[in-house]
């Protein structure tokens, strides 16, 4: 688990050039549990992977502690804890809820 703060700042990501999310502000705290709730559609999945890398930000920062990771690949994100595991990718297909 990281150890430093994770900030969000005017954040807006768009894939082929259609917006999925702008002006997107959040600050994490290192042990804290923070939840996205919106409607279908509403850009909560894109946001995630912007903060991820996994779609390119079109406007804004995301900092990790005092590190800006701008354009720093989902997997050395990954390499500082930060990363996203996506709804029905049977990462963890052999655990149950208890594991």
């Amino acid at each position: 688990m990281s150890t430093a703060a994770l900030t969000v700042e005017s954040l807006a990501v768009s894939r082929q050039n259609t917006p999925l999310a702008r002006g997107i502000d959040l600050q994490v705290e290192p042990g804290a549990i923070t939840v996205v709730i919106g409607s279908n559609g509403s850009g909560k999945s894109a946001v995630l992977a912007g903060i991820a890398g996994a779609l390119p930000v079109s406007a804004g920062h995301v900092r990790l502690g005092g590190t800006d990771l701008g354009r720093m690949s989902r997997w050395r994100r990954a390499r500082l804890g930060l990363c996203l595991v996506e709804q029905g990718r049977a990462v963890f297909g052999g655990l149950t809820a208890r594991d």
